[in-house]
């Protein structure tokens, strides 16, 4: 399970997750990019959707989806646990890490940034983040709610 813990020289809470560490790619010498293919069916390409954990949303069909969004098979947050701050000795004060963490596949297309989008992908973009994110904010147990966008495997997409 993940957790929190506070900084004690910062005072800012910093998150823990010792399971993030044995991701496939983490110690790969070389990374493989889309056009050499992957050694394993990439679960973000069309026809790989049982490759990576079940659909949470999606824009169009789901046979021909344009957007979609699932979770993170190497979650930083997980669980619905309440926050509940324990204080473990004077540098050492913590919390599980509960809630989600997702991943959007924005696109059909690994090679596509936001950058390229039209106008309609852009709205469709910006109409399910909102949805994803009005979700966590209705959920009790969420304090605090983040989009980030990775594009690429060198940022970690």
């Amino acid at each position: 399970m993940s957790q929190l813990r506070l900084n004690p020289l910062t005072g800012r809470w910093v998150t823990i997750v010792a399971e993030r560490a044995m991701r496939p790619t983490d110690f790969a010498t070389r990374v493989p990019t889309v056009e050499s293919g992957p050694t394993r069916p990439c679960p973000f390409c069309p026809g790989n959707e049982d490759a990576s954990l079940p659909t949470l949303a999606s824009v169009g069909p789901e046979s021909h989806w344009r957007m979609r969004v699932i979770p993170n098979l190497f979650p930083a947050f997980d669980g619905d646990d309440s926050l509940a701050v324990r204080n473990l000795g004077p540098v050492h004060v913590m919390a599980e890490a509960s809630g989600t963490h997702e991943v959007f596949v924005f696109t059909r297309d690994h090679k596509a940034g936001i950058e390229v989008f039209s106008d309609e992908a852009c709205a469709e973009m910006m109409v399910t983040l909102k949805q994803r994110l009005q979700s966590h904010a209705d959920t009790d147990n969420i304090r605090y709610t983040q989009a980030i966008v990775n594009h690429g495997r060198e940022a970690g997409a």
